[in-house]
């Protein structure tokens, strides 16, 4: 099903809720885009940690826009890189990762700490 951009001002001017419209507006976008459309799928999961964002609700989006095989295939691709980028990132800066850990163990300790004083 090929949308137009004719096709998203029907859907917007027959009075359709703003979700159903978004989601039409992504449809028409990635069926459009090309190629542009995974290489920006698989960017987001390179950003996807500094977001903060849970990998399920990326994966299950890329399901959703590109079907269950293309969307797997994207989302190992984008899971990959980001895993190969970050940890080369550690590699590069090893006093960064040696600051990580001992954040984490101070907060860590803090925790075990109050939790011990109940």
């Amino acid at each position: 099903m090929s949308y137009t951009c004719t096709d998203v001002e029907l859907v917007m001017k027959k009075g359709r809720s703003d979700m159903e419209q978004f989601g039409t507006y992504i449809m028409v976008f990635i069926e459009t885009g090309g190629l542009l459309a995974p290489i920006l799928f698989i960017s987001f999961h390179l950003l996807r940690p500094l977001f903060f964002l849970p990998v399920a609700f990326i994966c299950i989006s890329g399901g959703i826009l590109f079907g269950t095989v293309a969307g797997t295939l994207y989302s190992l691709i984008g899971i990959t890189l980001s895993s190969i980028i970050f940890y080369a990132i550690i590699r590069w800066m090893p006093r960064t990762f040696k600051k990580l850990v001992n954040l984490k163990r101070k907060l860590m300790g803090t925790v075990l700490n109050s939790q011990h004083r109940k």
